[in-house]
């Protein structure tokens, strides 16, 4: 996925084509007017509550937790957390954007900075972050206590030119392929947010079009102090480096060419936070919040050194062993949610071992269908693997749909379909490209101004646009009684190449509330589920010889698959697939459900299966 992301980039800047729409002429949400200042009407927080949960916490030396499913949630957790920090602010990610949700994140952390004295400080991977050098040369000099760090720049320049990027990965690629992939805001080395989380509109669902669906957990307790060595030894690490010392940005500080941003108007935040900023300082919410939070005994964080060598020591991958000695503990089951599906040859061989027991562990495991991805080319090493997951290591796959029939559930949705477009949005629509399921019901929405309406084709009623959504979780959790949360994806990638963090948190109430989140997404309304396809017993063999042999082979040209996708028939019960009554419940829709022959995820997943196994490490 990051190789394919750096060569969209080269592209871009080496090939720009302007194109003439109509978009202009629809309506977009004007800009606010917010007076406020950095020494305005300062966000107060509510120090008090989390103050109550650290002394509990102190006094039992257990931890309190709870669960972060909704964007609105998480967005609100983070304001509240920023504006109740009276010392210290730290914050690791793969993704900062200058966005609407991006710049509303900084804002609070400037007011915490100039109002309370805060010390924040903030590392962010260079490759998928914002690389405006205005924007962080103001940002550098706006105050000693707010400093901006970037991970491994790609060159000595924030914002590098596409063929310095090509140089890069010319002479030294294996440095430039690893990144950093952590998530985590921890404030006042006590409080923290360790999930998959980055800091973009998509992921506090604030974009009409693509959405992640995505998971973090807030955590108070002890392990604050784990958290803040983990986040000391990457800012120490000789691969971060100050903002300002990247010559661009270092040249538009010495001459002073760059904007001033000085009150709430300058951030735009267009109105798509007005709730938050008013339940962020509101008490009685955040009781009830905070209401919601587990007793739990014991939270473990684990996370990666700044460096992870995929040809070197195993040492240094933290995070790799310790998942694989919880899968390789499990007794009974074990359920996971990734948003892709790629095990190397290691990982193959690991769950293979489980089959080897009497009486192996169940193994579900949630992940994305083609048409909800945002990775195609991952997508890709699964369609080839299809057999081996579902034969071999006897995985229950359920492949998550871009509309689900909960979705309304799962995110702020009425707002997505009936709001004004940010002059972004309706300057850069997004088409979401799979066909609508027949069986969605027509959607009822409710606008902000109280007034219904129906969305049959669940478009924006204002750019005829889809918010649909992506998963973007990364969670296991073993025997019902063990789970883990962070930022590891179940591909090459995270096991071998980013650096990665998480928790992993022993205790059956919190473990059953995550795997109920998980299960929920798997049900039939919501995922696909892969099994074998009908076959006559003899073809059925002779084609699972044909696609085992090929499997071995970086190029795979065989294209009659083992397994597809089925969806649940109206009317009829979720058998499974053992049951001689399966294949009359559930209809094959295909290996690509929702997808047309002819579309783009459907003509290169099928070409990088046939010829890019080579690739598979770096995906």
């Amino acid at each position: 996925m990051i190789m394919v992301r750096i060569m969209v980039r080269i592209s871009t800047a080496l090939f720009l084509l302007a194109v003439a729409t109509g978009c202009k002429t629809i309506p977009a949400l004007p800009p606010e007017i917010i007076a406020e200042t950095y020494a305005t009407h300062p966000g107060e927080g509510t120090p008090q509550v989390w103050d109550a949960l650290w002394s509990e916490s102190l006094a039992s030396d257990d931890h309190f937790v709870k669960l972060l499913e909704q964007g609105d949630e998480a967005l609100l957790a983070r304001v509240n957390l920023i504006r109740s920090a009276r010392h210290s602010i730290r914050i690791q990610t793969f993704i900062w954007s200058n966005d609407e949700s991006g710049r509303l994140i900084m804002w609070e952390l400037i007011k915490a900075v100039k109002q309370r004295g805060v010390d924040v400080e903030v590392i962010a991977d260079h490759l998928f972050s914002d690389q405006d050098p205005a924007t962080l040369a103001y940002l550098s000099t706006l105050d000693p206590k707010l400093r901006i760090k970037i991970y491994n720049p790609a060159t000595d320049r924030l914002q590098a030119a596409a063929l310095d990027i090509l140089s890069a990965m010319v002479s030294d690629f294996t440095k430039l392929n690893l990144r950093m992939h952590n998530k985590v805001l921890l404030v006042d080395d006590r409080y923290a947010i360790v999930g998959g989380r980055n800091y973009a509109n998509e992921y506090f669902d604030r974009t009409i079009g693509l959405n992640f669906k995505d998971r973090d957990v807030v955590i108070v307790g002890p392990v604050a102090a784990d958290i803040r060595r983990s986040y000391d030894g990457f800012a120490g690490f000789e691969w971060v480096f100050p903002v300002e010392a990247l010559e661009d940005v270092h040249e538009l500080r010495e001459s002073g060419d760059y904007s001033r941003w000085s009150t709430g108007t300058d951030f735009a935040l267009y109105g798509l936070f007005d709730d938050i900023h008013e339940q962020a300082d509101d008490a009685v919410a955040m009781q009830l919040l905070a209401e919601q939070f587990d007793r739990v005994g014991s939270v473990e964080f684990i996370a990666d050194v700044p460096i992870k060598e995929s040809d070197g020591d195993a040492t240094t991958k933290r995070i790799t062993r310790r998942l694989l000695a919880l899968v390789n503990g499990a007794r009974d089951s074990i359920v996971i949610q990734s948003p892709y599906l790629a095990l190397s040859s290691a990982g193959i061989d690991a769950f293979g071992k489980l089959q080897e027991r009497t009486t192996p562990p169940r193994v579900l495991i949630s992940t994305n269908s083609l048409a909800a991805t945002d990775s195609w080319m991952t997508y890709a090493i699964s369609y080839k693997q299809k057999r081996i997951y579902i034969e071999d290591l006897k995985f229950d796959i359920r492949e998550f749909a871009p509309l689900p029939h909960d979705i309304a559930d799962m995110m702020s949705y009425d707002a997505l379909l009936t709001r004004l477009p940010t002059p972004h949005e309706r300057d850069n629509l997004t088409k979401a490209k799979f066909d609508l399921d027949p069986s969605l019901p027509t959607a009822r929405v409710v606008d902000a101004a109280g007034r219904r309406h129906e969305c049959p084709d669940r478009r924006n009623l204002r750019t005829g646009t889809r918010p649909f959504l992506c998963l973007h979780q990364k969670s296991f959790v073993i025997d019902d009684e063990t789970a883990y949360v962070g930022s590891f994806n179940l591909d090459p990638r995270s096991k071998d190449l980013n650096t990665e963090s998480g928790v992993v948190i022993r205790d059956r109430v919190f473990a059953g509330k995550l795997s109920a989140e998980i299960r929920r997404d798997c049900e039939p309304q919501n995922s696909f589920r892969v099994c074998r396809r009908r076959q006559p017993a003899t073809t059925r063999e002779l084609n699972a010889t044909n696609i085992s042999l090929w499997e071995r082979l970086d190029i795979d040209l065989w294209p009659i698959r083992h397994t597809s996708s089925f969806r649940l028939r109206s009317g009829k019960e979720p058998v499974e697939p053992h049951d001689e009554r399966f294949y009359d419940h559930w209809e094959d829709v295909g290996s690509f459900p929702l997808l047309g022959l002819l579309s783009s995820k459907v003509i290169y997943a099928r070409l990088f299966k046939a010829f890019g196994g080579v690739l598979i490490p770096l995906v």
